[in-house]
Formats: structure tokens, sequence, C-alpha cells
């Protein structure tokens, strides 16, 4: 824990290129902010907002912006190049895309927009 009531668990990888909200839970395995292919470490931030989830075994890459309260799925998978609104839930998806506030993903692989929901 942090003084900025973060809660990073220990088997968690967060880069240096990061910035997590207040209030935010890293889970166990999390890995936050690496270098997507083509890109050097630490070259494109990730910016994730205050009380976010982040569950165990998912990945985010640098170079998504996210906004406040993102709940990932377990095991989730957000690639670059994604900026994410707030209260989004559940998400587990890959492809760039826009998720407007609100909004809850559980599946979703072609580019979505704003104020969607999908499932697979």
């Amino acid at each position: 824990m942090t003084s900025l009531g973060l809660q990073i668990h220990p088997t968690a990888f967060v880069s240096p290129n990061v910035q997590l909200g207040s209030g935010t839970i890293v889970g166990e395995y999390v890995i936050l902010g690496r270098a997507p292919r083509g890109k050097k470490d630490g070259e494109l931030p990730l910016v994730i907002g205050v009380d976010s989830v982040i569950r165990p075994f998912t990945t985010i890459y640098a170079g998504t912006t996210i906004g406040d309260r993102l709940q990932t799925g377990q095991g989730a998978s957000i690639r670059e190049d994604n900026v994410i609104g707030d209260d989004v839930l559940r998400l587990v998806f890959t492809a760039p895309c826009v998720a407007g506030p609100g909004t809850a993903l559980l599946s979703a692989l072609p580019p979505v927009g704003s104020n969607c929901s999908s499932a697979s």
C-alpha cells in the first residue's frame, strides 16, 4: 500500500511510466505499462484513474488512457492505443477501442464505440 491508498500485490509488475489513481487495487501477477511492439520501455505512458480494480493476471500495455473506477475481468489484456472512460466494468478485450462512461464489456475484439457493450 502506498500513501495514495494504492494496493499493489507484491507479484505485480508496474513500469515506471504508469500513473495509477488513488484507491486503485492491483492484483496478483498483473503487468502494467509493458511497451507494445516497436516501442521502447518508458516511451509511452499508461494512465489509470482512481478507484480502479485490476484483477489477477491482467496485462495493460503502455499507450492507453483509462478513466476512473475501471474493473477488469481476471486475465484481461488491454493493448495500446485505447481510450477507456469512467466506470467501465468487466473489461476483457484486446483491440484498440474507445469505451465511453458506464460501458460494460465482456469481450470486444473489433473496435467499439462509446456507450456500448459486447459479450461473447
